[in-house]
């Protein structure tokens, strides 16, 4: 920057008239440049600190690669939820195949086995109880269908089975509740309703047997009895109603009605099995032998032919006491 300062001193000469002040414009330039300078300066100096101070951008650092995963061994199967039969389940099954095959005291000889490892099981005393009733021994049968009553309320084959032994002991009364109680969990038996008939016309009640009869008959036309099939549900009742008059008729001792509407259900269904068992027992009673055993021999073969082998040992017990009868 340059000064420029005018003296008149130095050359000896003296200021020209009207000049004797100075002119201050020079110090005013010269003073505004400075400020200017420093400034610019002081503006410099400042934003070289804010440079500083700021931070440095944050740098991108790029996360590592992952680690390959290891190979996973395949997860174990879930253990089986079907559990082992236990002993006592294998003994209860293979004593019902050996009943089954009508080997009923070996058959016991399992159940037994069973109730000395469970003592409660409901299953083996129903089945031991069926054994024995098969056997006829209806006093211990009896005993065991209590305790399967006793230990399972809701087993209808139970009340059923023990309905047959109170009947053969002649605890008809009984017999009609057991029976009773047993279509109270099947309601759509037909045999149960066939039993409760019989029992019921032991006890008198001609109407509530005949309705069973009946209510058997409309649950399964051919059930056990009726092999014949027939045309015409007409036809069917007619002989059924023969039958169960003639039945009615016997029970009170009527034997020659009761041989006239049996006869008349035979001629109608010639295929009636019970029919033919209950005229034998007619004409037994009225001492025509002869006819008795023809009628028993052809109910057993009618039993037999429709697979009633229980009916079948009941006619072929009677005809084993008539031949000793006429021994």
């Amino acid at each position: 920057m340059v000064i420029v300062c005018s003296t008149a001193a130095g050359h000896g000469q003296t200021p020209a008239p009207g000049t004797g002040r100075s002119n201050p414009l020079p110090l005013i330039l010269v003073a505004t440049g400075a400020v200017v300078t420093l400034g610019v300066l002081v503006a410099w100096f400042l934003s070289q600190r804010v440079s500083t101070a700021s931070p440095p951008p944050p740098v991108k650092v790029s996360a590592p690669p992952a680690p390959p995963r290891p190979l996973q061994t395949p997860a174990p199967p879930p253990p089986s939820r079907v559990k082992p039969l236990s002993q006592a389940s294998v003994l209860l099954h293979t004593g019902r195949q050996k009943a089954e095959r009508g080997d009923h005291r070996e058959a016991i000889q399992d159940f037994d086995r069973v109730l000395g490892q469970e003592p409660q099981n409901a299953e083996a005393y129903y089945e031991r109880g069926v054994a024995y009733r098969r056997l006829q021994d209806y006093s211990q049968a009896l005993a065991d269908l209590n305790q399967a009553i006793l230990f399972n309320p809701n087993m209808g084959e139970a009340y059923y089975n023990r309905g047959l032994i109170r009947f053969k002991v002649k605890d008809y009364q009984r017999a009609v509740e057991d029976y009773s109680k047993a279509l109270e969990f099947n309601a759509e038996a037909a045999e149960f309703y066939h039993n409760r008939s019989l029992a019921r016309r032991k006890l008198g009640d001609y109407e509530g047997a005949s309705s069973d009869y009946k209510k058997a008959l409309d649950l399964n036309p051919n059930y056990r009895y009726i092999h014949k099939e027939v045309t015409t549900h007409k036809q069917r009742m007619g002989a059924d109603d023969f039958y169960e008059r003639g039945l009615v008729k016997m029970e009170k001792g009527d034997y020659k009605g009761a041989l006239e509407e049996l006869n008349q259900a035979l001629r109608m269904d010639t295929d009636l099995a019970p029919c033919y068992f209950d005229r034998a027992k007619v004409r037994l009673a009225i001492g025509d032998e002869v006819g008795g055993v023809d009628d028993l021999r052809k109910a057993a073969d009618l039993f037999l032919e429709i697979g009633d082998t229980e009916r079948c040992d009941q006619v072929a017990e009677v005809l084993k006491m008539q031949r000793f009868r006429d021994v």
